[in-house]
């Protein structure tokens, strides 16, 4: 077996040259990377409707509130369908709900109107998705206008 000590000196070792790589080599890298996908995508959704109150700064989603939509796509599961059909994918907020012993009719959920969103991607990846979703919203905005502003809350 290992002698204790050993495995703690070890043990230090790695996570100091962990530490020392995440914080000095990749971090600035991500973070600039990330800030300007962020800021992209912040951008272009504001650009077709969607309120955002909060920007994120430590992850790589967005939650959408969909309520302000025209009804045809004012739900996740509706929404995800019509992004697919331009070849987008956005993640229905029901699937991020926690429903024990399925007590609470899914439609009922108070994630039924969210959607989650990632700028994860390559920025070509994200302007093509983005693209989709404008051409998704000005279709359905001419099938049943709305005048409420789409609204965007930061996934934590």
């Amino acid at each position: 077996m290992l002698e204790p000590n050993k495995v703690r000196t070890e043990m230090k070792a790695l996570q100091s040259h962990f530490r020392v790589r995440y914080t000095i080599l990749l971090l600035p890298v991500h973070t600039n990377l990330f800030q300007e996908k962020r800021d992209y995508v912040v951008t272009r959704l504001r650009g077709m409707g969607f309120k955002i109150t909060t920007v994120p700064d430590s992850t790589f989603y967005l939650w959408l509130d969909l309520e302000g939509l025209p009804d045809q796509i004012s739900d996740g599961l509706n929404f995800f369908q019509a992004c697919l059909e331009e070849r987008v994918i956005v993640v229905p907020g029901i699937f991020f709900d926690l429903n024990p012993s399925k007590r609470r009719d899914l439609f009922d959920s108070p994630c039924h109107h969210f959607v989650r969103f990632s700028y994860g991607p390559k920025m070509e990846t994200l302007k093509m998705g983005l693209d989709g979703i404008e051409r998704v919203v000005k279709k359905y905005a001419t099938v049943g206008k709305s005048t409420v502003p789409f609204a965007i809350s930061v996934w934590l």
